[in-house]
């Protein structure tokens, strides 16, 4: 339900780990498509290790993904 506005809830954050430590655990990789195409929510996917994050603006995800890569 997140629009990528503000804080993610709690129990969405969980799911999102959960999902992502299920497809990791069965040696599967995983993306969403149709999610809100903000950095807000790149970083987010990001940090809780998704391993593809979808796009149509790549020129800012790849800048995006540069500056995480400094921190």
């Amino acid at each position: 339900d997140w629009n990528g506005f503000g804080a993610m809830p709690e129990d969405e954050q969980r799911r999102l780990r959960q999902l992502i430590e299920t497809a990791h655990a069965q040696g599967r990789q995983l993306r969403f498509w149709a999610h809100p195409d903000r950095s807000s929510v790149w970083g987010l996917l990001h940090d809780a290790g998704m391993d593809w994050i979808n796009t149509d603006k790549i020129p800012e995800l790849a800048e995006f993904l540069d500056l995480k890569e400094e921190e």
